[in-house]
């Protein structure tokens, strides 16, 4: 019913709570199609071991590292269930995941939620989008957190992941841009967290400045989006930022 495509980069350390989190999950309709994107780590034999393990874990092994927009599309090429799931290799999942969003997806196209980002050394804290998901609502702001995203494969079709030209990032949003521009989506927005989301000083979406510059760049290039138009969307991201990741916390 589902397939959940995992790129991992030497993620040797996170690999085990990651698989933990699909292998508990109260739904056991699902494939895991894990990417090793040249790791040079311990993280090909450990995801060759879990695939021993248990069926559901597939392992496609890149020779070299060719980076997560190439990890993700080969897993898209790979899919066959009904619904896509994207998980990173440093994220997990809590149980009932699947299952909450399974249940809530009658009728709808894409499922998503809230979660929990993990801070090293700092409590959790839960992370809240924009309930309403649509288009317009996209150009503000992106309020589908990605390792939380189910979505129909019909609805993505030949759609794939494009590379941004660095130093810009944001691949999801433009992925999710471009699924709202070639289609419809009906969309629901679950508020309970059902995932653990990773956030260290060594991701790329660490960078706030980076993030508001890439946030621009899809604007301009994806949306085709002009000033002052972009310049009024690019406050309005600033602002969803500090309430999602400040205001939002101390209200909660």
């Amino acid at each position: 019913m589902v397939s959940v495509i995992v790129p991992c980069y030497n993620a040797a350390s996170t690999l085990e709570a990651c698989i933990k989190g699909l292998l508990k999950q109260t739904v056991a309709d699902w494939r895991a199609l894990f990417i090793n994107d040249g790791s040079t780590d311990d993280s090909p034999r450990l995801l060759d071991q879990w695939a021993q393990l248990d069926a559901r874990i597939e392992v496609l092994h890149f020779n070299q590292n060719q980076g997560v927009v190439a990890a993700r599309n080969a897993g898209l090429d790979w899919a066959q269930g009904e619904w896509i799931a994207f998980c990173d290799a440093d994220d997990q999942w809590l149980p009932e995941k699947l299952e909450q969003q399974l249940v809530a997806s009658l009728g709808k196209d894409l499922v998503c939620s809230s979660y929990w980002e993990l801070r090293p050394g700092k409590a959790n804290r839960l992370i809240a989008t924009s309930g309403r998901i649509s288009y317009r609502g996209l150009l503000v702001t992106n309020p589908i957190p990605f390792s939380t995203a189910l979505v129909r494969r019909t609805q993505i079709g030949n759609l794939r992941f494009a590379d941004l030209p660095a130093p810009y990032i944001h691949e999801d949003y433009a992925f999710w841009l471009r699924l709202f521009q070639a289609h419809t989506p009906t969309a629901m927005y679950l508020a309970e967290p059902l995932v653990f989301r990773s956030v260290n000083s060594n991701t790329r979406s660490f960078d706030k400045l980076l993030g508001a510059r890439s946030h621009d760049y899809v604007l301009r290039t994806v949306a085709g989006v002009g000033q002052p138009k972009r310049f009024v969307l690019l406050m309005l991201y600033v602002w969803n930022a500090v309430f999602k990741k400040i205001i939002n916390p101390l209200l909660s």
